[in-house]
């Protein structure tokens, strides 16, 4: 899995200065001019394939990261030992390496199988075994002093140490533990809490975003949550200082509200990803319980579990409350039912408790005009997740089609891809996805030829899509949902237009 795009930043990467010099370096190297253009030819690669890896990962074309993660990472780390081995006054490897810590600490990138914590790895491997060699040889040459033909035990113990040291067997929390530099370590003996019933911590895996780099579209939200939340929260100092100055806070919270499947939830994977930290996720449909007062209970002892968390770490936290409607229905649509109203006044006691503690709350719903007005007002930011417009249809289709073989030539061809966008007008995300993997289908069992828009034609005019097209007025606030008949810009005074 790959995480956390570094592409569009000029501060991260190779030392371009560093690396210019090695090559000049090269250019004019005395003596083997083969193995110096060699070893220029190497440099030039890596760091032109690099360029590469990080434009690709800019245009979230997972294909080409892939391709060029696979030319870099060995290539690179051969070359810094060449380089390091040719001039080791530049201590190149060290400066590298130092460069690249700096950018995965920078950006929170904790994956241990991501493209640039395995370059550091694998370069910190090399630099482990350097300095092994350094010293077997240092305490080789003190045994030769008092030995003139040297100490058979220390050659053998040079051997068994290179043949023992196998980076490959390490436990991957442990690698992305050395590149992040956690704060301490911890008795291994001690297991962690168990999460409360409901509750599920955020685990990324390959179909996980990246972060903002795997979110098409949603310009205006991704803005507003980098301005109001993200930037505040990875720069506390700034923060505090925007609050002195101009009265700017984090929000208490957010509600996104929208249809089913198109984004909400992704979303905030994304800014978990984005930002390195913890996303907590409740799920409704195992908080809710038959027993008295184990609901709230249960509401209570996620938010508990999110507080520690946050007071351990010393870092937010991001707790999202999915399909909170069926948690926080209003009160007077509850029939007078005592649980539910017990329900509703312990998460209002839970978002006053966290406030200003570290504890981010996003609520996700479909229907945000059954949400609790108490609630609404303690989630004072409401954002908007609909369908997709037509060029992040456009995104959306692409990066899926270009993920299968079959699908890499109608993606590349525009004027196909413009009659799938135009098909698939009124559906979700999610419904989106299942259209390209049903129409990979039709073309696999139809001679496994490639896949056409005429695939997409035929499923879009079946009834099992048909229904599956989303009316968005239902889903819209009284706000935001547009007026039926009328054109308050045609000059009638907001007249219905007949």
């Amino acid at each position: 899995m790959r995480i956390h795009s570094i592409a569009n930043s000029p501060y991260f990467g190779y030392n371009k200065e560093l690396n210019e010099k090695v090559n000049n370096k090269l250019r004019h190297a005395k003596g083997n001019k083969e193995l110096a253009n060699t070893l220029l030819a190497l440099n030039t690669y890596c760091m032109e394939t690099e360029d590469k890896l990080r434009k690709a990962e800019a245009e979230n074309n997972q294909n080409l990261v892939d391709k060029y993660d696979a030319l870099l990472i060995g290539v690179k780390n051969i070359t810094a030992n060449q380089i390091n081995n040719r001039f080791p006054e530049l201590h190149y490897r060290e400066k590298e390496l130092k460069g690249y810590k700096a950018e995965a600490a920078k950006r929170r990138a904790l994956d241990p199988n991501y493209w640039l914590n395995q370059l550091i790895l694998i370069m910190d491997d090399s630099a482990e075994i350097d300095q092994l060699l350094e010293d077997a040889i240092k305490t080789e040459k003190l045994a030769k002093k008092g030995k003139k033909h040297g100490s058979k035990d220390v050659d053998t113990a040079v051997l068994d140490a290179i043949k023992n040291f196998e980076p490959e067997k390490k436990d991957k929390s442990q690698q992305s533990e050395k590149v992040n530099k956690p704060q301490a370590k911890t008795d291994k003996k001690i297991k962690k809490p168990e999460l409360p019933e409901g509750l599920e911590e955020f685990k990324p895996n390959k179909y996980s975003p990246r972060g903002f780099v795997s979110v098409g579209g949603m310009d205006d939200l991704k803005a507003s949550f980098r301005d109001k939340v993200i930037e505040p929260v990875l720069n506390p100092e700034l923060a505090k200082l925007d609050e002195l100055e101009y009265g700017k806070r984090i929000p208490r919270g957010y509600i996104f509200y929208g249809p089913p499947g198109c984004g909400k939830t992704f979303f905030m994977e994304a800014v978990a990803q984005e930002t390195g930290l913890p996303l907590l996720k409740m799920k409704v449909s195992k908080v809710g319980s038959k027993f008295v007062n184990q609901s709230s209970n249960n509401v209570q002892a996620s938010f508990d579990y999110a507080l520690k968390m946050a007071d351990e770490t010393g870092k937010p936290v991001f707790l999202m409350l999915d399909e909170m409607e069926t948690l926080t229905s209003e009160r007077k649509l509850t029939s007078g039912s005592s649980e539910d109203n017990k329900v509703v006044s312990t998460l209002l006691q839970c978002l006053d408790d966290v406030l200003g503690r570290n504890v981010i709350v996003i609520g996700s719903t479909n229907k945000i005009d059954m949400i609790d007005k108490a609630i609404q007002s303690r989630l004072n930011e409401t954002a908007y997740i609909g369908l997709a417009d037509d060029d992040t249809r456009y995104k959306v289709l692409y990066l899926k089609l270009n993920a299968l073989y079959k699908g890499a030539s109608l993606a590349s061809n525009q004027e196909e891809m413009k009659k799938v966008v135009a098909l698939t007008k009124g559906y979700s995300n999610r419904t989106i996805e299942s259209l390209v993997l049903n129409a990979a289908d039709i073309a696999r069992r139809d001679g496994r030829r490639d896949i056409t828009a005429e695939d997409f034609a035929v499923l879009c005019n079946t009834d099992k899509y048909l229904i599956q097209k989303v009316n968005e007025n239902l889903y819209k606030t009284n706000n935001t949902r547009p007026a039926v008949g009328f054109n308050p810009q045609s000059g009638h005074g907001g007249k219905m237009i007949l």
